[in-house]
Parts: structure tokens; sequence; C-alpha cells
């Protein structure tokens, strides 16, 4: 309920200027017959906090319906003998047969809303029946919850027309809940989401700042991804994780010209709905391409909001990535032994035009990262290896190297999965899809001769690179050749000078 305020000498002093004013009657804007005004007044508090005159960002309006535009308001502070009370003025006109009430008047017994806003955001509204002639009466605001359920009655009535509508619903489907859409001023019955990278303010524009800031928390794997309000208030904003899409989309709106609009034509979901406030020659390929595999849409391109679509092994799609104006295929060793480093790299092509892209793998639980190629960075939240995002549309080949941890079976296999996008449109990765271990004695490094006379073949690890050595007695070694494994492990020397010189002794190892 609105209660009564308890400070009675400054509930006095507005009384008194009240009552100076009841009895003047303005000029009839209208076609009614104009009386005089109702006076509303009263004390305000928000939160823990009870507003003065000097918040003067807070205003009290009249409406003739909870979301329809004002017909009279008071700004705190705009009246010194109102003191930290505010005094609405509601004009009052005497309905007459044929005629109109003005547009800035009511007629006494017509029910009005009088609301609070605070920055521009709603934040309490009560109903308020208008009284006869020279009537002044006091209502107090103070983020009344009867339901208890963190959102202010005010706010509810105002907005969505009763108390029915929970916390966490979402009744307008433009991904923010109706405890984000009160924190951020929004309205819960229109899909005016903002990407989440927007936060300071939240005005539709992606400076550099707030991009940057985004892609950034993405790289460490922050695991909260919050806005703070000019009050203080901490609002989460998601989704965590932050996926590679939402980043992308990010940095394509801030290359485009920074502001954006939610337009649910363009797609039906986050983050492609958000689209660049001015398209005119300005729309990349990668629009042009999803739009067209989607029919129009970019419905077809939005694998992100599934993760067993958007995070899945890698593997072959030639299909799609023939429409996309980027590829990513991954590759690694078939084959390791326990102790052996793997590398695995990832290459991206550029096809055609795109504005950003960025890519992330995931190693295995269990598995540590020893190197990462320039241009990335380690999670160790979430454990994943991410690379950009990229602005010069340039290929890359993108690696990382890791070992485990823990010896594993040798009949454990080791899934790459990672995820890619561009301009917040996801790219599915191709190649390799997993990597084998392989028995401990299949992998010792045995140096056998081969068929002819300073020839040795050795079987050791795809990729790796092993180094032969000789000796005459067996203190003293001198590398001889450096060859690298291929797809198979196979690794064959050759040292000619055992044509002439018959005798010592040779060794293989791998090489760090």
């Amino acid at each position: 309920m609105h209660t009564q305020a308890t400070n009675r000498p400054l509930l006095a002093a507005c009384l008194l200027w009240a009552a100076s004013l009841v009895g003047v009657v303005f000029p009839a804007i209208g076609a009614g017959i104009p009386e005089p005004y109702n006076l509303v007044y009263g004390v305000i508090k928000l939160g823990k906090a009870t507003i003065t005159a000097a918040d003067t960002n807070v205003v009290v309006e009249a409406r003739r319906f909870p979301t329809s535009t004002a017909f009279a308001s008071y700004r705190m502070g705009s009246r010194a003998a109102a003191g930290n009370y505010y005094a609405l003025q509601l004009s009052v006109e005497q309905k007459v047969t044929g005629q109109n009430i003005s547009t800035e008047a009511s007629e006494s017994g017509t029910v009005v809303y009088l609301t609070v806003l605070s920055g521009g955001r709603v934040m309490d509204q009560v109903s308020y029946t208008m009284g006869g002639r020279g009537t002044a009466r006091q209502i107090d605001f103070g983020n009344v919850d009867n339901d208890n359920d963190g959102l202010p009655d005010g706010w509810e009535q105002a907005y969505l027309y009763g108390l029915e509508s929970g916390p966490e619903d979402d009744p307008d489907r433009d991904g923010e809940t109706n405890s984000n859409e009160f924190l951020l001023g929004l309205n819960p019955l229109v899909m005016d989401a903002r990407h989440p990278a927007d936060i300071n303010p939240a005005d539709g524009r992606l400076t550099i700042q707030e991009v940057s800031a985004y892609y950034t928390a993405w790289r460490n794997g922050t695991n909260q991804w919050n806005q703070t309000l000019a009050n203080g208030t901490t609002v989460a904003r998601g989704p965590v994780p932050i996926p590679v899409e939402y980043v992308t989309r990010a940095t394509f709106i801030w290359e485009r010209g920074e502001k954006y609009v939610l337009n649910a034509k363009t797609a039906s979901s986050a983050p492609l709905w958000w689209v660049p406030e001015t398209t005119a020659g300005t729309s990349s390929v990668g629009d042009e391409m999803a739009s067209k595999d989607s029919g129009g849409t970019l419905d077809g391109s939005l694998a992100v909001l599934d993760g067993s679509k958007s995070r899945r092994p890698a593997t072959s799609s030639a299909a799609k990535s023939e429409k996309s104006p980027m590829r990513v295929v991954s590759t690694a060793p078939v084959n390791f032994a326990n102790g052996d480093l793997v590398t695995v790299t990832n290459d991206v092509t550029i096809l055609s035009g795109l504005r950003t892209y960025a890519v992330e793998h995931y190693p295995p639980a269990g598995w540590e990262i020893v190197a990462i190629s320039a241009g990335g960075y380690y999670d160790s939240v979430y454990q994943r290896v991410k690379w950009g995002p990229f602005f010069d549309r340039q290929p890359r080949q993108l690696t990382y190297t890791m070992k485990a941890v823990k010896p594993a079976k040798p009949t454990d296999a080791v899934a790459l999965v990672g995820a890619s996008a561009y301009d917040g449109i996801p790219v599915e990765i191709e190649g390799q899809q997993a990597i084998f271990i392989i028995p401990g004695e299949d992998r010792r490094l045995v140096l056998q001769a081969g068929s002819t006379l300073g020839r040795w073949k050795l079987q050791g690890q795809p990729g790796r690179i092993y180094e032969l050595s000789r000796s005459t007695n067996l203190s003293q070694w001198m590398p001889i050749q450096q060859v690298p494994a291929d797809d198979a492990g196979l690794v064959e020397f050759t040292d000619d000078r055992m044509v002439s010189e018959t005798s010592g002794y040779f060794r293989a190892r791998e090489l760090p």
C-alpha cells in the first residue's frame, strides 16, 4: 500500500503552499468548463533512498492510461516551496454536453495513473480518482511489493496490467526477464532488449570502450558479465559464458557505425536481430549469405542458441562452407601416446568479404595447454583457447599445443571441439573430429636397419621431428639428420657415409 507521510512539519509547509493555490482557476485549454485544479503531493522512496529536491532526474507524471503519455508532470526540485515533496497539479474541467474535456485536464471522478520515473524509467505507479473542485491529497510512493516478487506493484500495474507475471517471465520474448526490464528501464511488452555489451550506458550504441570490455571478458572467461547502473545496482547480463557469436556481432555493429536497433523481422533471436541502424550501402557479404540460406531471414544461422548444434566436434561440412565467406578446418595427429605433446591446428580461410571473426577451441578435460599461437588467449575459467576478434579479414593458422596431465587408456579418444563465427554468424568447424591413443609399446623409439645400407626406419608420432646421431665411442654423439614423421608416424633416415664408413653406433631421439 501507499502510506501517508510522517514528516509533519514539512507536510504542513507543503499544505500551506497548496492552500494558496487551490483557488486559482486557469484558462481553459479545451471546451470543458475549467474548475480549481486538484493538487496531489507527497514523498517518494525508491529502494532504501528517500528522494529529495536535489534528485531532479525524478519526475511524477499523470497518465490517463498506465502506458499512455503524460498530461501533467512535476520534476523534483522545480518548485522551491514544495521542498522534498513532489507537487503535481491536475487540471479539472466540468464536461458540458456536446463539448470535450481538454487533453491537459480531467473530469472529477475520472481514474488517472500517477507514475514515478527516474531517469526516464518507470519506477512506481498508482491509480488516483480525480477529486472535486480544489481537492488536495497526499499520496506517497515507496516501491510497494505485495506479492514479494522483487517487482514494485506499481511498475507491474503500469506495464503488465496486474501482478500475475513473475520476475523471470519474458512476455515480449526479447531475451530480458521482467526483473532485468525493470532494472534497465525497458518496457517488458516491447522487444527492446539491448546487446549485453551495451552497458555504459544502454543507449543503443556500441562504443569501442564497450566492445573492448566485452571481448576482453570473452577472452578471459569472466564468469559473470554485469552492468552497473547509475544508482549502483548490478544487473547480470547473459548469456554466460559469452558466446563467440555475441562477440563478433558486437564488433560487427561497432564497425558499422556503433548505433544499432533490435529488428525481429531480420532474425527471430539474438544476436542477429541486433542490426546496424544505418544499413544502406554497408551490408557485408556475411549478411547476404545468411539471408540467402534462410529464405530472406537470418533464422538459418542461429545455431548459437542451440548448444547441441553449435558446440559439437568438428566434422566435414563442405556444402555449408561453400556458402560461407569463412572456413575453419581443424587438423591434429591422428594418434598419440601418453606423454606426447599434441598440436591442434585451425586453418582459417577467408573466401569473401566479412567484417570480423573469432575462433575458440575446447581442449579435453585433464589436458594442459603448453603453447598457443600468436593472437591467442587461454580462458582458464572455462578452459578454452580463443583467438580474435580479428578485424583485418586475413586468413590465419591458429594452433595450440597440449599434453595429458594423467595417462589415458589406449581405448580413449579425444574429441576436437570448437566454435567460430563472423559478424555474429556461426561457422561450423570442419576437418578432424578426434585423435586416438595408441598403446605405449607401439610408441617405443626403436631404430631398425633398412633394406639397404645406410637406411634406418623408426615408428614415431605423426608430425613430430626426430634426430639421427652417430658415435664411435657411445659417449660423444654427432647429429646427422633431422626428419619429421609422416601422417602414419613413420620416420626414415639416410646416412650415405655408411657406404665408406662401415663401423659406428647410431641412435634416434624425438626433439622437444
